[in-house]
């Protein structure tokens, strides 16, 4: 019981961490603003880090539920494997979505 409360609780603080950034960049300068032009986009940089860190969390949360939640006799390597790639799929997709 207490493994599951502490998988649940680490679950929604991951949630919560990713969903943070997103509520805060909807309209941070009001609606007035002017969108930027094609020379100003091509030197904008920096998406991808953003996706990759969002897949690097996903897959810590994943691989650290994966050891909270399965019985120490029953880990593997390709249960922890497949749980860190899902984890990081989600977190890169749920990124992708939220934006």
């Amino acid at each position: 019981m207490k493994r599951k409360l502490t998988a649940v609780l680490l679950i929604c603080l991951a949630v919560m961490a990713l969903s943070i950034p997103t509520m805060a960049h909807e309209t941070p300068f009001g609606d007035d603003v002017q969108p930027l032009t094609e020379a100003e986009m091509q030197s904008v940089e920096g998406e991808f880090k953003t996706i990759a860190f969002a897949a690097v969390a996903g897959s810590v949360m994943s691989t650290t539920s994966y050891f909270v939640t399965t019985p120490r006799s029953r880990w593997s390597m390709s249960g922890a494997a497949r749980s860190a790639l899902a984890g990081a799929v989600t977190g890169a997709m749920g990124f992708s979505l939220a934006r």
